[in-house]
């Protein structure tokens, strides 16, 4: 039995007028999402599909939950976004050019493992880069390496450290304050340091980033 049903039908859009469009139903008959058909540049039809383990139905920084929809059947293949580099995950329309697609991605990640990390993204970004926590005295990479990024095989244990980064930086920032702002608290760590970042919007009551936890391949 499939795990979801498609009801195709045309819709108006007030900037592109009359559209084919894709209503993805679960096996209760419950409408989970709509989607426009779009055309990729070898004219087959496919729709964007949505990430059903994100409250945003985002895939970016989900490696994982990409694959596990892959392997489902929900989607045939992933597509990087030039725009801010998502990831995006195409369904296409005729099963007989999506389903090789697909079968060509599940082969391609078959051994694939799969861990969690930290990532440090600023508010003022325009891309989904940003800095991961290595596996060396809490600095950040500038560059993705899995060979240096710290890994945490479930997302609780990368939560869990996560808030002790936190208590770290508050417990360092009220013995600053504690010295009487004594300036040597600037200077006792590296550059590099997500302690020191985290520091830094203490010290002048900001937020300029988010620690993210993200999937990334083993």
């Amino acid at each position: 039995m499939k795990a979801y049903y498609t009801r195709r039908f045309t819709a108006l859009d007030k900037f592109e007028g009359i559209v084919d469009k894709i209503a993805i139903y679960d096996r209760l008959g419950n409408i989970k999402s709509i989607h426009t058909i779009q055309v990729d540049k070898n004219g087959y039809e496919y729709y964007e599909v949505d990430n059903p383990f994100d409250e945003n139905g985002l895939f970016t920084d989900k490696i994982k939950d990409a694959i596990l929809c892959i392997r489902n059947g929900y989607a045939d293949c992933i597509v990087k976004s030039n725009f801010l580099n998502m990831l995006i995950l195409h369904k296409y329309i005729d099963e007989n050019y999506g389903k090789p697609l697909r079968d060509k991605t599940i082969e391609g990640f078959k051994n694939t493992k799969f861990a969690y990390a930290i990532k440090l993204t600023f508010y003022n970004s325009f891309t989904n880069d940003g800095l991961y926590l290595s596996n060396n005295n809490n600095n950040l990479l500038f560059f993705y390496d899995k060979n240096k990024i710290m890994t945490f095989d479930n997302i609780e244990d990368a939560k869990k450290y996560r808030l002790n980064l936190f208590n770290i930086a508050q417990n360092y920032f009220n013995e600053y304050i504690a010295s009487g702002k004594n300036e040597t608290y600037l200077k006792n760590f590296d550059e590099t340091s997500v302690i020191k970042y985290m520091f830094r919007d203490l010290r002048k009551n900001r937020d300029t980033f988010d620690l993210d936890i993200v999937q990334v391949i083993k």
